[in-house]
């Protein structure tokens, strides 16, 4: 088990999905409301159940890392480099929240603070199982703060959520928020919505928040990258098709070949402003 944070510290913070008061007593196998008496689950001593929205098919950790090599970035080790950025903005005695934190994917950047873990689906060593579409249930202006990385898209009414994230942090606190633009569908079917940058503005703008900036990331390679892959993972046994079908499949086997060899000479490009792979949205509560 991981020590992921300070639990007792953390119950501080927490509201009651019922009265919403801030009034815990808890014990190993449950919290409960001194306000209402409502009482609710803690799995290993470790995570309070008040939702779950789905089940995981892996619960287990599976921490991302910076890339160690100096070749291009697929979409996993951008999202990694810009979350590791981010985190050294984070100092040890701030309060923050991952939401949609999965897997503790971004444990590693996130550690040296009081760092709450939240999902919709109860995996290892997180803090919180809860619908935080609906509800954060967390004290109002009181995180420092906010992840939200590769969630949104899963989000069916993201203003709930933006003014959520903007009633639970502190004034001048910021959060970074990640999310894919052209991807294929994932994690059905929990994948609303794809958002274009001037949507994401309006969101930001209508829930209160200041917009620090709004970046496009990952280029059109990244994105001919994966729907090449899919393509190759899609091809059906050449053996049982028509000639025709199977000069089609070679073609596209030589474009998959020259498109890694054009990764591997022009490495990084910078993202399309018409057609990024997704967006970076750093935004701050004023």
């Amino acid at each position: 088990m991981i020590d992921n944070g300070q639990f007792l510290e953390f119950l501080e913070l927490m509201i009651c999905p019922s009265c919403f008061k801030s009034n815990f007593s808890r014990n190993e196998s449950f919290i409960s409301c001194k306000s209402c008496n409502q009482k609710f689950s803690v799995f290993k001593n470790q995570t309070v159940i008040f939702e779950k929205v789905y089940e995981p098919i892996n619960k287990s950790n599976n921490f991302s890392e910076l890339p160690k090599y100096q070749g291009a970035k697929n979409w996993r080790d951008l999202n990694s480099t810009h979350i590791s950025n981010w985190s050294r903005s984070v100092k040890e005695s701030d309060y923050v929240l991952d939401l949609g934190c999965g897997p503790l994917t971004n444990f590693h950047f996130l550690k040296h603070a009081k760092t709450i873990y939240i999902d919709g689906g109860l995996f290892d060593d997180i803090n919180m199982v809860c619908n935080f579409e609906k509800k954060i249930f967390i004290r109002d202006n009181s995180v420092d703060k906010i992840l939200l990385s590769n969630v949104l898209e899963h989000i069916y009414k993201p203003s709930i959520l933006f003014a959520e994230m903007h009633r639970v942090l502190k004034v001048d606190a910021d959060c970074l928020v990640l999310v894919p633009f052209i991807i294929k569908h994932h994690q059905e079917p929990f994948d609303f919505n794809r958002y274009t940058r001037h949507y994401l503005k309006r969101l930001s703008l209508e829930t209160g928040f200041k917009i620090i900036c709004i970046k496009e990331i990952g280029s059109i390679s990244n994105i001919l990258g994966t729907f090449l892959r899919i393509q190759k993972k899609e091809k059906k046994d050449t053996n049982k098709i028509d000639i025709k079908t199977k000069i089609i499949y070679f073609i596209r086997d030589i474009i998959y070949l020259l498109y890694r060899i054009d990764r591997k000479l022009s490495k990084d490009e910078k993202a399309s402003n018409s057609s990024p792979q997704g967006f970076l949205l750093h935004l701050k509560k004023i």
